[in-house]
């Protein structure tokens, strides 16, 4: 996205659409070009999108997209280390929240377990 939209064929494949936008041929998915376009333009490698064969959904637990994301947030809970920030700009922060939260009704902030308010 942050590329923007780039050009990668002349025609941006009129050829397969007629005057009034039908595609010829059948199924627009199933064509080389659709592809080869859809690797370049959309594919998101992630851990949580499945982009396998069947078989190989199968062979790595059959798991649905939640099942993969539980076990992806349990790797970025496990793997987090907290920045180090200095006291005073985390109580600063502390204070523009909780100054927030106030705005919209709310009169405490979640506790975290590595900071508590002075």
């Amino acid at each position: 996205m942050i590329g923007g939209v780039k050009l990668h064929t002349d025609t941006l494949a009129t050829g397969f659409y007629d005057d009034k936008i039908n595609f010829k041929g059948g199924d627009f998915l199933k064509q080389k070009v659709t592809m080869q376009l859809f690797q370049k333009e959309q594919h998101l490698p992630s851990s949580v999108i499945d982009r396998d064969s069947t078989r190989a959904w199968k062979a790595a637990g059959s798991l649905d997209a939640f099942g993969r994301c539980k076990i992806r947030v349990t790797e970025l809970l496990a793997s987090y280390k907290r920045p180090e920030i200095d006291p005073a700009q985390e109580r600063r922060l502390y204070n523009f929240m909780l100054d927030l939260t106030k705005k919209t009704g709310v009169d405490i902030l979640p506790l975290l377990e590595h900071y508590q308010p002075a």
